[in-house]
C-alpha cells in the first residue's frame, strides 16, 4: 500500500508539470502575440514622433555644440548659414586703431610743445655748478679721501 501510495504521488506531479508548462506556454504566446501586435507599433510611433518632435532642438543642440568646441579651440568668429564657424581677420582693425592712436598721439604732443623753444643740440653739456656740487659730495661722504 505503502508503494501504491508512492508510485501515484510520483505520477502525479509529473502530470501537473506538463498541465503548467502547456498552460504557461500558451500564456506565454499570447503575450508575445499581443506585445507584436499592440504594443510595439505604438511605441515605434511614439519614438516616431518624439524624433520629429525634438529634431529642431537636436539641430540647436549639434549646432552649439561646434560653437562651443569652436570657443574652447580658441577660434575667434561669426557662424555662417551652415552652421559652421567661419574666421574672422582682426588685423585690419587693429591697424585702424593703431592709426587712430597714433593720430591722437601725434596731436597731443604738438598741443604740449607749442610755443617751446626748439633745442637742437641732442644733449647739453652740464655745467660746471653740477660738477663742483659733485666733488663736495664726495668730500662729505669720504673724509678721509680729501684730505690726501
Amino acid at each position: 500500500m505503502g508503494v501504491t501510495l508512492m508510485r501515484r504521488s510520483q505520477r502525479q506531479p509529473e502530470a501537473v508539470a506538463r498541465k503548467t508548462i502547456d498552460q504557461i506556454s500558451d500564456q506565454l504566446e499570447r503575450a508575445r502575440q499581443m506585445l507584436n501586435d499592440r504594443v510595439i507599433p505604438g511605441l515605434a510611433a511614439m519614438a516616431r514622433n518624439a524624433r520629429a518632435a525634438a529634431e529642431p532642438m537636436g539641430r540647436e543642440a549639434a549646432r552649439r555644440g561646434r560653437l562651443v568646441a569652436a570657443a574652447l579651440r580658441g577660434v575667434d568668429g561669426a557662424v555662417s548659414a551652415d552652421h559652421t564657424v567661419v574666421k574672422r581677420r582682426r588685423w585690419p582693425v587693429a591697424l585702424v586703431f593703431l592709426g587712430v592712436g597714433s593720430a591722437i598721439g601725434a596731436a597731443v604732443a604738438w598741443v604740449l610743445q607749442a610755443g617751446k623753444p626748439v633745442q637742437l643740440a641732442p644733449y647739453p653739456a652740464p655745467p660746471k655748478a653740477d660738477q663742483e656740487s659733485q666733488e663736495d659730495q664726495e668730500a662729505v661722504a669720504h673724509p678721509d679721501r680729501a684730505d690726501s
